[in-house]
């Protein structure tokens, strides 16, 4: 039962008469709930507003990070769910007011949004119930929406994500919806730019310890909110995360609801979300904080199909192929090299299929990548080792070429959606098999968010691989050999009967 809900009569006289001792009592009884819990703040405040079930959990996690419980905590809702008025409205002068010495950083996608939150802070920071609860008020000195200071020396700063914040400390920091739009999210520039303004700017500005609290809807996977997670593996940051999606898709549902059961019924109605429903993409992003499509946009998870087997099947032809990323530019912005290795087997109804043995991504300099991609070959044996033919995958062709290992060139003739299409029915027909290892679950899952992942190096060599192998006509049901039968092409030289074993890579 949240404070709220435990006083549900009380009446407090703030009339000029004197009160009662009775009044007296609630009154203090309300002020010290209010200093004490969020929810009793919003209740004494007398704002205008009840919280709903998700806007009590919003308030829980809130008070978590104010009690320093959870230093870095994400909020993902759909829009319209209210989050910015509980986290960037009034969590700051909440927070302020129990601490009113220490500096808080608040910011969005444009100033002028960012500043618009600041007044309200400010608002509530100066009315006369915030005072009586905390005996603070906002300083006369500096009171300008951006940037104000509290009567007791603390400090509040909004500013637009990927403007400077040079020369302010703070202790809470938190970003609001970082991109305007869809069309932002989408840029790859903007991405990047928001990416190093948290990095340089906004993160470099907090004292040791401090919170951070980021509050969006989920635009795009590569977002900041998906970047920070991504890097969260990679050992950065950890992040307590509380994503509420429109409609409950899982048994662990932070509200507890049912499978299919709405937000906020009373608010989002029927219609609004049959309207939301009508942009898959929007609706799985923006309203399900899934910005994948379920079961993917081009290449679906749901059309790949499991090998069963403890052993790859035999095959009558390997192919490596490779996207390599290890020129100066690529090195610096951390770019991946990827490798998979496909298998051409007959399943048992003796219809030809591929098969995924193995796959890798590192970010490498040439000379390790060099040393990576002999020792696989070494490995697989593969027939041939597919690589495109741009600046970086040159070395490789040329090296690998001279070591006597059987090279062929790839050059695309179309972009990489185009490619994704031009393959998407051999994936949909059944034909790609892949193993029940991790490895595996890595690429499906790249290509099923593909294109709107954060990397595509494993889509690159599947893409290609499948490419090649298709024209190749080895996906055509075997037919009587006729003795003259020249090969289709010499890379594809099929092995006279199957050989291939082995161990998944």
């Amino acid at each position: 039962m949240s404070f709220c809900e435990s006083r549900p009569n009380l009446a407090i006289n703030r009339s000029r008469r004197p009160p009662t001792k009775a009044e007296a009592a609630r009154e203090l009884l309300a002020r010290r709930g209010a200093r004490a819990h969020m929810a009793g703040y919003i209740e004494y405040m007398d704002i205008g507003i009840t919280p709903a079930k998700h806007h009590r959990l919003i308030i829980e996690y809130l008070e978590a990070v104010e009690r320093g419980d959870i230093p870095r905590l994400m909020i993902f809702l759909p829009p319209g769910a209210a989050k910015s008025v509980y986290a960037s409205q009034i969590f700051p002068a909440w927070f302020l007011g129990k601490h009113p010495k220490k500096n808080v950083i608040a910011a969005s996608h444009s100033a002028e949004l960012a500043e618009k939150f600041g007044r309200r802070v400010r608002g509530f920071y100066s009315s006369t119930e915030h005072y009586r609860v905390f005996n603070f008020g906002v300083s006369k000195e500096s009171a300008a929406a951006g940037r104000w200071s509290t009567s007791a020396g603390g400090e509040y700063f909004a500013a637009g994500a990927g403007a400077g914040i040079a020369g302010f400390r703070a202790d809470l920091g938190i970003i609001d919806d970082p991109f305007r739009n869809r069309e932002d999210a989408d840029s790859a520039t903007m991405r990047d730019k928001i990416w190093d303004w948290y990095k340089a700017d906004f993160f470099t500005r907090l004292k040791p310890g401090a919170a951070q609290i980021l509050i969006q809807t989920r635009w795009h996977t590569d977002d900041l909110a998906g970047r920070l997670l991504n890097d969260q593996g990679d050992g950065g940051q950890q992040w307590h995360v509380l994503s509420i999606p429109m409609e409950c898709t899982s048994t662990d549902d932070p509200l507890e609801r049912k499978i299919g059961e709405r937000l906020w019924p009373e608010w989002f109605t029927d219609e609004m979300v049959a309207q939301a429903k009508r942009d898959s993409r929007n609706w799985a992003a923006l309203y399900q904080q899934s910005p994948v499509v379920d079961g993917g946009n081009i290449l679906r998870r749901s059309w790949w199909r499991e090998w069963k087997g403890k052993h790859p099947p035999s095959c009558i032809y390997i192919l490596q192929s490779y996207d390599t990323a290890f020129s100066d530019k690529d090195l610096k912005t951390n770019s991946f090299s990827a490798r998979t290795t496909w298998g051409v087997f007959f399943t048992d109804d003796g219809n030809p299929a591929i098969m995924l043995i193995e796959a890798w991504r590192g970010r490498v300099d040439y000379p390790t990548l060099r040393a990576e991609a002999t020792k696989a070959y070494r490995e697989q044996q593969p027939d041939c080792v597919l690589i495109e033919k741009k600046a970086s995958g040159q070395s490789l062709l040329q090296d690998m070429r001279r070591a006597g290992i059987p090279v062929a060139e790839y050059q695309p003739d179309r972009d990489k959606v185009s490619r994704a299409y031009a393959v998407q029915a051999m994936l949909e027909n059944g034909q790609i098999y892949y193993p029940n290892r991790t490895f595996a679950d890595e690429v499906i899952t790249e290509c099923e968010q593909f294109p709107n992942g954060v990397t595509s190096d494993y889509v690159d060599t599947c893409t290609q691989a499948w490419l090649r192998i298709r024209n190749s006509g080895m996906l055509i049901a075997p037919e009587p050999k006729v003795p003259d039968e020249p090969d289709i092409d010499p890379l594809f030289h099929k092995r006279e009967t199957p050989v291939r074993h082995g161990v998944y890579g």
